[in-house]
């Protein structure tokens, strides 16, 4: 019989003020852009390295497994 591996919430640590809910799993829903402010605010980092820090350490992270992440809506006529 084949096991079936079932990811565990994940919680990261210092970035409750970038959850903004649960979903139907109840794993958290992190916003992106919370994340943002508070990589640039909190921890000093530039618009680039708050990017690269989000995609490789949180988004990376178990191949996104265990939470799921918010990401803004871009209007792509604006551009």
């Amino acid at each position: 019989m084949e096991e079936q591996y079932e990811p565990q919430k994940i919680r990261f640590e210092e970035l409750d003020e970038c959850i903004i809910g649960e979903d139907q799993n109840g794993f958290y829903v992190y916003s992106w852009e919370k994340m943002m402010d508070y990589f640039q605010k909190e921890q000093g980092m530039s618009e680039e390295e708050a990017i690269e820090w989000i995609d490789y350490n949180v988004v990376g992270c178990m191949g996104g497994m265990g939470f799921v992440m918010n990401y803004p809506v871009y209007d792509l006529d604006d551009e």
